[in-house]
C-alpha cells in the first residue's frame, strides 16, 4: 500500500533496531516496589516484592575488563534478596560472550527476535472475533483476562499497577472476545520511532482460532496514522514464526538468560 504525504515517516534500519531493542524498558510499568538503575551502558530492574524473572532483570550491559566482577556482584545482589534474575544479551551487549559467561554460572537460555513490519501490512482476521480498545473503566476486566491468560495471580496491587499504566497516553490496551467472553489481550506502547507490540496472549482453550491475528490486525489499524512501523520482541520458537508468516522481518537476535532460581 502506498503512503500519502501525511503518513508517518519510516525510520532507517539502525534507528528502528535501536528503538526496538530499547522498547521493553519503555514498556515497563510501575509495579510494587520496583527500582530501576540506569546509566550509560547499563539498565537494571529490581522488584523485591515480586520474585519473578520478568520483574528482575538486566536489560542492557556494556562492560569491559570488569565484566566478570560486575556480573558476580549483580547476581549476588539479587540472590541476597532471594530474587531470580534474567539478563538480556543483544547487539549492544559487551562483552559479546556475556551469554556464555552466564551459562557457565548455570543460567538457562532462549532466543528472542527483534521484529518489525509496516503498519499498513494486511493481516487477515476471522470475523467471529471482536477486538476493542479498553479504557480506564475496563482495568479490572483487563487484569482478570491477563491473569487467566498468563496463569498468573491476581491482586489489588496488580490492578492498581494496571490502572497507572492505563492512564499513560502512550499505552493502548485491547481485548479480544468471542461471543462476549474475553479470550485474549494485546497492548501497544508508542515509542519515538515505532509502535511496540507487547502483552499479546490468547487463553489456552481458544488458541488456533485466529485470535492472535485478530488482536494484531486491530492494533496495526489503530496505530497506522501514528507510526509507519510496528515492532516487537518475539520468542523465536513460538510467536516469531507466526509473525514471519504475517510479514514481519527480523531486525536482530537476542539471548534471554535466566537464573535457575
Amino acid at each position: 500500500m502506498d503512503r500519502d504525504v501525511d503518513s508517518p515517516a519510516r525510520p532507517d534500519h539502525a534507528t528502528l533496531c535501536a528503538d526496538t531493542f530499547a522498547a521493553p524498558v519503555r514498556a515497563r510499568f510501575r509495579c510494587g516496589d520496583a527500582h530501576e538503575t540506569t546509566r550509560p551502558g547499563w539498565s537494571q530492574l529490581m522488584t523485591p516484592s515480586i520474585p519473578l524473572h520478568w520483574r528482575n532483570e538486566v536489560s542492557l550491559s556494556v562492560l569491559g575488563d570488569e565484566a566478570d566482577a560486575v556480573i558476580d556482584a549483580t547476581l549476588a545482589d539479587y540472590a541476597a534478596r532471594g530474587l531470580p534474575v534474567r539478563w538480556l544479551v543483544g547487539p549492544p551487549t559487551r562483552p559479546q560472550d556475556t551469554a556464555a559467561r552466564l551459562a557457565a554460572r548455570g543460567f538457562g537460555q532462549h532466543e528472542v527476535l527483534g521484529m518489525a513490519v509496516p503498519t499498513d501490512v494486511h493481516v487477515p482476521a476471522p470475523g467471529h472475533v471482536a477486538v476493542r480498545q479498553l479504557g480506564l473503566a475496563d482495568v479490572q476486566l483487563w487484569s482478570d483476562a491477563c491473569s487467566t491468560g498468563w496463569d498468573s495471580p491476581a491482586s489489588q496491587r496488580i490492578v492498581d499497577d494496571w490502572r497507572w499504566a492505563f492512564a499513560q497516553p502512550e499505552r493502548l490496551f485491547y481485548l479480544a472476545t468471542v461471543d462476549g467472553q474475553p479470550v485474549g489481550t494485546g497492548a501497544v506502547v508508542l515509542t519515538p520511532d515505532s509502535a511496540y507490540l507487547v502483552g499479546g496472549q490468547v487463553a489456552a482453550a481458544h488458541r488456533g482460532q485466529g485470535i492472535y491475528r485478530a488482536l494484531l490486525a486491530a492494533r496495526l489499524a489503530a496505530v497506522r496514522p501514528l507510526r509507519a512501523m510496528a515492532t516487537t520482541q518475539a520468542v523465536a520458537t513460538t510467536s516469531a514464526p507466526i509473525l514471519t508468516r504475517l510479514g514481519f522481518e527480523t531486525l536482530f537476535r537476542c539471548v534471554v538468560c535466566t537464573s535457575p532460581t
